[in-house]
């Protein structure tokens, strides 16, 4: 979920923006406007959830095969668009549903392949 806020702020960024921009970001000091208390209220609390999340999903590795992880991580493009969705009243359109499809099946695919394999 956290990563899934974290792609919808750069998919928001990425309609005024270019992507060396969005990257560049932290590091351009020349457009440094300071930020009132409710921006850093909401920048704490982003970095927070994001780090959360990052370190369970670095925890959940240890504790688990990574072909059984892999389908919790392809809940991140459903909050992803469900995060858009709500946030910009943006759907995701075919090109993108066809490229989610195609992950989500390729993934499955590998993680069936592995257990299979590891079975005999």
């Amino acid at each position: 979920m956290f990563n899934a806020t974290k792609d919808s702020i750069t998919k928001m960024l990425a309609t005024s923006y270019t992507p060396l921009t969005i990257l560049l970001i932290p590091f351009l000091s020349f457009y440094w406007v300071a930020p009132k208390m409710e921006d850093i209220t909401i920048l704490i609390g982003f970095t927070s959830l994001a780090t959360i999340g990052q370190i369970l999903m670095v925890g959940s590795f240890s504790f688990a095969a990574t072909t059984i992880i892999a389908p919790f991580v392809y809940t991140q493009i459903i909050w992803a668009t469900s995060v858009g969705f709500f946030t910009v009243w943006c759907l995701a359109g075919s090109m993108e549903l066809d490229r989610i499809v195609s992950v989500a099946v390729a993934g499955f695919y590998i993680a069936i392949r592995e257990i299979k394999l590891k079975e005999g």
